[in-house]
């Protein structure tokens, strides 16, 4: 079985968050790699020399997959371009998907983004 591995999301990274966050155990590292993984079902990331595994797959690793595959596949006139078919109402249902996932992903790093800045820049 493939082992998918993703960058480590801003909340991974603070032991503050994590000790609010709740849906995962700590458990021992499998790969010594900062990371988000996925290997069939089993979702967990591994940060600072321990692993965090998730209590159940919620499908939010392969969303975000599929998201940034969008991101990175697309350019702004591809964007403008996919954004006017849809307008008119000529899209395919893939074309929808793939335009969902990209605008998503872009809101996704934007609101991520947005978060670090107030959660590691706050005093407590």
């Amino acid at each position: 079985m493939r082992i998918k591995r993703l960058g480590l999301e801003g909340w991974m990274k603070s032991e503050r968050a994590r000790s609010t966050c709740e849906g995962f155990v700590e458990t021992t590292r499998i790969l010594f790699k900062d990371g988000y993984y996925k290997c069939g079902d089993v979702v967990w990331f591994e940060v600072d020399g321990k692993a965090f595994i998730f209590y159940k797959n919620d499908g939010m690793f392969d969303y975000v997959l599929k998201c940034i595959d969008a991101w990175h596949g697309l350019n702004i006139h591809a964007v403008l371009a996919l954004e006017g078919i849809i307008k008119q109402g000529l899209a395919t249902k893939k074309q929808v998907e793939i335009y969902t996932h990209y605008l998503d992903y872009a809101d996704r790093r934007r609101m991520l983004r947005d978060f670090d800045k107030r959660f590691l820049f706050s005093k407590s």
